[in-house]
């Protein structure tokens, strides 16, 4: 018995409802992504800068409300085509997913390096904390 066109490649009836394909790995997409958007905003708190020429261009048009925006719409066209490819092939959308993870963790990898080496070398408490921070002002009458 063959299954028909109806059906997906583990014999079970292709629908296009029902709960999500890999919600593991979708976790850990967002949560990554969202770490991706806090650590962007701490470097550009710090005086770094945006590598990304296109989230550059939307940070300086829309700010940081922008790029949340623009990074998680990628999110969700991932997660779509995750769920897509998933209901066609299940190996196909898990390798996809799996490969969305290893893509939105290099940010964050590469950040939190930056953010490291900006610690180790002291950079970070010069710009956080101010020399005169414990100054004694006084009022001269």
């Amino acid at each position: 018995m063959t299954p028909s066109s109806e059906q997906t490649d583990l014999g079970r009836p292709r629908h296009w409802w029902g709960p999500v394909l890999f919600p593991d790995r979708y976790l850990w997409l967002v949560f990554l992504s969202a770490l991706d958007v806090m650590l962007t905003r701490v470097i550009l708190f710090l005086g770094g800068s945006e590598v990304n020429p296109v989230a550059d261009a939307i940070i300086a048009n829309w700010g940081m409300p922008g790029l949340s925006v623009f990074k998680f719409l990628i999110i969700a066209f991932v997660i779509v085509a995750c769920e897509y490819i998933g209901r066609l092939s299940r190996q196909q959308g898990r390798r996809l997913a799996i490969i969305g993870v290893c893509i939105a963790a290099f940010p964050v990898l590469w950040s939190s390096g930056l953010l490291l080496s900006m610690a180790m070398d002291g950079g970070a408490s010069e710009m956080l904390i101010p020399k005169d921070l414990f100054r004694v002002v006084t009022s001269a009458r």
